[in-house]
Order: structure tokens, then sequence, then C-alpha cells
């Protein structure tokens, strides 16, 4: 069974776009590219290919079986949370929903569409979700080398800047105290290597609402989903032109070129010794970012039409302007 919708231009009811996201997260629950790792997919021993890249050497059954539980938890405590605001409840799960399929949507085009230059992204577990705050990890190999970047994705509306403000906030705290963001289960997208990740840089992007549900609405079109049997699986997954050519690409790039700018400026006094790993990691990643960042937008510049729709959709995206408004605030 195939679906077709009406195009971002026009306008969808709030339980529409949540019934897509429910698509995308159902079809990506099956499809082993997109799919969250599972922890107990981490019993078996690392090989020494894994433990090259690990800071973990080994996880035991008992830890990921607490793990688990604790997800479980989370789970139950976010119900019973909503649960206390029954006029907002619907409301409230609709926009969870959203958030997540903005998640696999980041994960799935920003790898197959280029977003993000050649590099390679990775959604995390559900544990390293709740727990650590990190839905999707990019990996860039440079030099032989792999280095990562840790992506925390919100998908706030602009009425939500106070959430990314603090998500920000607690970003910096941790790259001022010499903290990484830590991802425990971990599966390479390269060659599917487990490990467990602690050397990892943390950034918050996203989109508002209205640019997350054309998102949802875009990918839907182009997924071309149908049912077979129990599972709901794409009739492509070539994208399409519009995906390839996203203004979202250009306002992700800029958030994270913006938030690692300011790292380094509120790392350049740090003196001690713990700091030179990170501001090296930094560096080159930003390097990177921003190589990728000039050459979509010499692209961008040399299409009119192209032109003026990333203009207006940077000009319009929230989150984005909240980066903007604030980038001399959030350095103090």
């Amino acid at each position: 069974m195939n679906h077709s919708f009406e195009s971002p231009g026009k306008s969808l009811e709030h339980d529409d776009v949540t019934r897509l996201a429910e698509m995308i997260i159902r079809w990506a629950e099956g499809e082993p590219v997109i799919a969250r790792p599972n922890p107990l997919e981490f019993i078996a021993p690392l090989s020494k290919e894994e433990l090259a890249i690990s800071s973990r050497t080994h996880f035991s059954s008992d830890e990921i079986a607490s793990d688990l539980r604790d997800v479980a938890g989370a789970r139950a405590m976010f119900k019973k949370l909503i649960g206390k605001f029954p006029g907002d409840y619907e409301k409230l799960v609709a926009n969870k929903k959203r958030a997540d399929a903005l998640e696999i949507i980041i994960a799935f085009w920003g790898e197959t569409m280029g977003w993000f230059g050649g590099a390679l992204l990775a959604r995390t577990s559900e544990y390293d979700d709740i727990k650590n705050g990190v839905d999707i990890v990019m990996e860039i190999e440079l030099g032989g080398g792999e280095e990562r970047i840790a992506f925390a994705i919100d998908a706030s509306m602009a009425s939500k800047e106070d959430v990314i403000k603090n998500k920000i906030d607690g970003n910096v705290e941790k790259v001022l105290h010499g903290e990484k963001s830590e991802v425990k289960y971990f599966k390479s997208p390269k060659d599917g290597r487990r490990a467990s990740l602690s050397m990892i840089i943390p950034v918050v992007i996203g989109v508002d609402g209205r640019h997350t549900d054309e998102l949802i609405i875009e990918t839907v079109q182009a997924l071309k989903f149908r049912n077979t049997g129990n599972r709901l699986v794409a009739g492509s997954l070539r994208g399409s032109e519009v995906l390839e050519n996203h203004p979202c690409q250009m306002a992700f790039l800029e958030e994270a070129v913006s938030q690692l700018e300011m790292y380094l400026f509120l790392l350049a006094e740090k003196k001690d010794a713990r700091y030179v790993k990170p501001i090296s990691t930094i560096t080159t990643i930003l390097a990177y970012l921003k190589d990728v960042l000039s050459e979509k937008t010499k692209a961008v510049r040399s299409d009119i039409s192209l032109n003026e729709r990333t203009d207006d959709y940077l000009s319009q995206d929230a989150v984005l302007g909240f980066l903007r408004r604030n980038d001399k605030k959030l350095k103090k």
C-alpha cells in the first residue's frame, strides 16, 4: 500500500503530521541502517578492533540488564509525568513523536543526502538518549583516523528557547570542566564496531516545530512507505532533490559551527593540560564543518531559487535564530 500526501506548502492538521511521524518511527525500528543499537548486542566480548576505539573493555550482562530497567523506568516516568497534564497530554505525546522523527530524519538523510559532507551518522541507544542526552554520533574520517562529534538533537518550537539554552549551557559546562559527552552503547556506521565512547564533543542542532513538520512530510513523500506484513518498508531510499538541497542542512551546519567556535572562545584562557586534546578535537571538527558549510554556501549562491529558499528558511527558523541572537551572551 503506497501513501501520498499534500506538499509542505499546504497545511496539514497536527494529528496528520503526528501520524506521519509515527510511520517514520515504525519504519526506523525495522530498518537496520537506521535502527538504534540494542544494548543486548554488547554482551558478547569486544574484538581487538572494537577495543581499539572503546573506553570500556567489556559490558556485563548484569550492567546491561540494569540499564534496560533504567530505560523502562524512564518511559514509565514520562507517562506518569505527562499524565499530570490531561489537557496537554495528546500534545505532549505528539511533540515527543515529532522530535523522535526529526532525530531519525537527521541521522538518515544527513548521511544519505550528504548534509554533513561525507560524514557518517549513527543513532544512539535509547539508554544514551535518556541518560546521556546524546541522540546521534557523527563519525568523520580524517587522515586515516576517526573524529566523532555527538549531536544532541532538539526539535523545539520557538516558545522552547529556554530548553535550547539549558541544553547548550549544560554542554558548555561539560566542555569547560574538561568533561566529554559519553555514549555507552555505540555502533559504528562505518564498520559496525561496538564501543563505549567518552571522547566526543556535544552540540545541539535542530529546527523549529513548523520546519520539523515540513521535514516529516517531505520524508514520507520520499520514502514511499508500503506495508509488508507486520513491517513498514520504504519503497525508495534514494531521497529526492528537495531533500538533497534542503536548507535545513545549512541551519544544522551553522548551528554546529557556532557552538564549536563558542567552545574555542571559552577555552582560549584554559592552560591546563587536560584541555589540549579537547581543543585539538574541536579545532579539527570545526575546520571540517566550516569547509562543508563553505562548499554548500557556494552551491546555494549559484542557484537563484535555492538561494532565496535557503535565505527565507534560515531567517525564519527559531532554533537558528536563537543562536544568532544569543551568540555573544552564550560566550560570557
